[in-house]
């Protein structure tokens, strides 16, 4: 059975979607025998846990140090010294490591491919995956070998197959259910700002979905409770979840590309710096309306944004068929097909400089 190793990390401050990510991948990586493990940081908010319980082995070490690109450049001595078997793919999702890192793990693993969004520093990938909507190939040549395969653009999004399987209904006259999701962390507390903009509002029946690092869990669930609302923390059934909504506010980041798939419009906030590009990106090209980054956002700007996008049936329709042309779903098996030819066509000449 070929082995695959993946390289992510999540944390109270970074976030969940890198390993989330990772693990619609690595499933469906097991689903076609491959033998998936994990290596990640011990941050505070790590996801080394939950992905133990859905099966997978998880080398675990110590945190890079944040923002500082450099710190990559040891983390290859803390992976390959503790290996004891040979891989046939690394897959690197992590803004801090590059070359260096890529170059030195290939003692221990034949191929590599890197899921990247910010295309800003050089790799040592036989595949580079970056769904982002401006993705751009001439700016990413620079930065990879020529053998390098580029999977560029929102076809090669990674969605768990639910979300190819549910869609939502055509919009309606007004939109009136509206699914609050700001993923695992939610560092500058959107997912209570919102609420507290919604409370008292009858129009609006707000559904909340807050991931296990989301520090306002308790406030949050006192005033879904005294508001006679729906409240999750964490969810395995997000699709259909999706499904059932008329509108969503939410972060810039994976669940764009869910709420695109399966059709829900969506008012976006930025809750990271580096969302910000794709942010404006998917607003001019009408798939979501932004309300800008999260510092910036004030209750009486969503619930603005809200009355006005909740009656325009027009808007809303437009929305959800421009979301739809992007993402079909269909990433995880583009991505797959793409590691299959690499193994059939033997190692290519990956290295930079």
């Amino acid at each position: 059975m070929k082995r695959v190793l993946i390289r992510a990390d999540a944390s109270a401050e970074i976030g969940s979607g890198h390993v989330m990510r990772c693990l619609t991948l690595a499933d469906a990586l097991r689903s076609n025998h491959y033998d998936v493990h994990f290596y990640c940081s011990k941050l505070p908010g790590n996801l080394i846990e939950s992905i133990e319980a859905q099966g997978y082995k998880v080398f675990k070490g110590g945190g890079l140090v944040a923002g500082d690109q450099t710190s990559g450049f040891w983390d290859d001595e803390c992976i390959v010294n503790p290996l004891m078997v040979d891989y046939e793919w690394l897959i690197a999702d992590h803004y801090q490591l590059d070359v260096r890192f890529e170059s030195k793990m290939r003692k221990k693993c034949r191929f590599v491919a890197v899921i990247d969004d910010l295309c800003n520093r050089v790799h040592a990938a036989d595949i580079v995956v970056d769904q982002g909507i401006d993705a751009d190939l001439s700016s990413y040549r620079a930065l990879v070998s020529p053998a390098c395969r580029l999977l560029l653009g929102p076809k090669f999004a990674l969605l768990r197959r639910e979300f190819s399987e549910f869609a939502c209904q055509a919009p309606k006259h007004l939109a009136k259910k509206i699914l609050v999701n700001f993923g695992g962390a939610d560092p500058h507390g959107s997912t209570l700002q919102v609420l507290q903009a919604l409370s008292g509002r009858a129009q609006f029946e707000p559904v909340v979905v807050a991931g296990w690092a989301n520090p306002d869990w308790d406030k949050i669930h006192q005033i879904c409770i005294a508001e006679n609302w729906r409240a999750y923390r964490s969810v395995s059934n997000m699709a259909e979840l999706m499904s059932g909504m008329d509108l969503a506010i939410g972060a810039v980041g994976g669940s764009t590309w869910e709420r695109c798939a399966v059709g829900l419009p969506a008012i976006c906030i930025a809750v990271a710096e580096n969302q910000l590009g794709l942010a404006r990106s998917l607003e001019s090209h009408g798939v979501i309306e932004l309300l800008g980054e999260a510092a910036q956002v004030t209750e009486r700007k969503i619930l603005d944004a809200l009355e006005g996008l909740a009656p325009d049936l027009l808007r809303r329709e437009k929305m959800v068929q421009r979301g739809r042309a992007l993402v079909d779903g269909q990433g995880v098996r583009r991505v797959l097909d793409e590691m299959r030819r690499i193994e059939i066509n033997g190692a290519t000449d990956a290295r930079m400089g």
